[in-house]
């Protein structure tokens, strides 16, 4: 009882704090569109410190505010290739693979030890990929491959999708791309 009473006359004073809303911006703007280096290979190069050589047998595809860099093969219905930015992990692998099946009309995977199955390392000189592989045999028999990078608290996505044939077709194009994405060194 004696607890109870000196418990019931303790005043508690309410502390709150104000911390300011932090903006978060993805940077889109390539800092130069494709251009030829002396070598004839297409060379991007992103604001972000990431750049890469696009292989000649993709041309320039369809832009938005999203990309970073869009391509397509020789024929703009055959296959979608994307590379995209976000910050922070973007609800991680496991989520990240049932949205892409989903849009290609897969089912989700029940956990995450289901990725074994879909997904395996890519090492480069510099770099670690995820590189996932996913295909629906169904009518439409879509594929993708998505090479997933995750550096300096921002996850790149590089993404062919389109037709299983020619996305299968690209595979290596999309392979040798991945090897060419490196890290700019800062210059003064």
């Amino acid at each position: 009882m004696c607890a109870l009473l000196v418990s019931c006359d303790r005043k508690e004073e309410i502390v709150y704090y104000e911390v300011p809303k932090e903006e978060l911006k993805l940077d889109t703007t390539l800092a130069s569109h494709g251009h030829s280096d002396e070598g004839g290979e297409h060379h991007h190069e992103a604001q972000s410190s990431l750049s890469w050589d696009v292989p000649e047998a993709w041309r320039e595809g369809k832009s938005s505010s999203m990309r970073l860099g869009s391509y397509t093969s020789s024929d703009p219905s055959e296959v979608d290739i994307a590379v995209t930015k976000f910050p922070g992990d973007v609800g991680g692998l496991f989520s990240n693979v049932n949205r892409w099946r989903g849009q290609i009309g897969l089912g989700q995977l029940a956990s995450a030890s289901d990725l074994k199955d879909y997904v395996v390392p890519l090492k480069t000189d510099h770099l670690e990929f995820d590189l996932v592989s996913l295909e629906n045999f169904g009518e439409e028999r879509l594929k993708t491959y998505v090479g997933v990078l995750n550096r300096g608290g921002e996850t790149w996505f590089f993404k062919i999708t389109g037709d299983h044939k020619k996305v299968s077709a690209q595979r290596e194009n999309f392979i040798d791309f991945l090897l060419t994405v490196r890290e700019e060194e800062a210059t003064d």
